[in-house]
C-alpha cells in the first residue's frame, strides 16, 4: 500500500541556518553532562523519575553520602541597556528554590556549547 502524503516537510539543503535545539534539549544534555560529570568522580548516579521533583539527580558516593542535585545549563542575557556589551558575557544567575534550600538541594550550573 503505497502512503502518498503531500504534508511532507521539504528541506532546503541551501539553507543557512543552523539547526536550534529547544531549552528542554539543552537542558536534557546539562543533565546527561552532570551524570557523566559525577560518574567520573566516583558517584553512583540516578535520575529523579518525577516531573515535578525539586531535583533532577541523585548522586551518592562509596561512603553513602547523598547529594540532591538540581542540573541548571548556563544561559546568557541576550540583551543589555549598555550598546557596548558583548554576546555571552552576562550570565543569568539561579538560585534555590525555597524547597530546595529546605531539603538541601545544590544547584549545579553545566556550561553549555
Amino acid at each position: 500500500m503505497d502512503c502518498n502524503n503531500n504534508k511532507s516537510i521539504k528541506l532546503n539543503k541551501f539553507s543557512t541556518k543552523s539547526p536550534t535545539i529547544t531549552k528542554a534539549q539543552k537542558g536534557l544534555i546539562a543533565e546527561h553532562q552532570a551524570i557523566i560529570n559525577l560518574t567520573n568522580q566516583g558517584y553512583y548516579v540516578a535520575l529523579a523519575t518525577n516531573p515535578q521533583s525539586p531535583f533532577d539527580i541523585v548522586a551518592v558516593d562509596d561512603e553513602g553520602n547523598i547529594r540532591l542535585i538540581d542540573v541548571k545549563s548556563t544561559s546568557y542575557r541576550k540583551r543589555f541597556r549598555n550598546k557596548n556589551w558583548k554576546k555571552n558575557t552576562y550570565k543569568i544567575y539561579r538560585c534555590q528554590t525555597k524547597k530546595q534550600k529546605k531539603l538541601n538541594i545544590e544547584i549545579m550550573m553545566i556550561e553549555s556549547k
